[in-house]
């Protein structure tokens, strides 16, 4: 029997790549979330968001029908509440916001510490 085998090296070229490749990765990441997510399309999810906790869709208030979806409204039905409620939990927290609340802003403010 013989002992171990020796575990391959990776090439340092192939090494210098990957690194270059997972950097410019990460900066196209939070640049893409940056100019297009945080700064629009967030506002959209404020909103639903609140909704949610208040009527329990996550539409915007001019797609609701009272405290139901209008009959106009075709995306009642959608994947955002989940990541939305994980993300809404992270924030509360961290102190950032009240169970009951969704804000835009990132401090925290008096008005942050209702319940749900």
């Amino acid at each position: 029997m013989s002992g171990p085998l020796p575990r391959p090296r990776v090439p340092r070229p192939l090494l210098a790549v990957a690194t270059v490749v997972l950097v410019a990765t990460v900066a196209l990441a939070v640049h893409g979330a940056w100019t297009t997510g945080v700064s629009w399309d967030e506002a959209y999810h404020v909103g639903r968001m609140r909704s949610f906790l208040a009527h329990g869709w996550y539409l915007l208030e001019g797609d609701l029908d009272g405290d139901r979806p209008g009959a106009w409204e075709d995306q009642a039905y959608v994947y955002a509440p989940v990541t939305a409620i994980l993300l809404h939990a992270a924030v509360v927290a961290a102190g950032l916001e009240g169970r009951g609340r969704s804000s835009r802003r990132g401090t925290r403010t008096p008005s942050a510490t209702s319940s749900w």
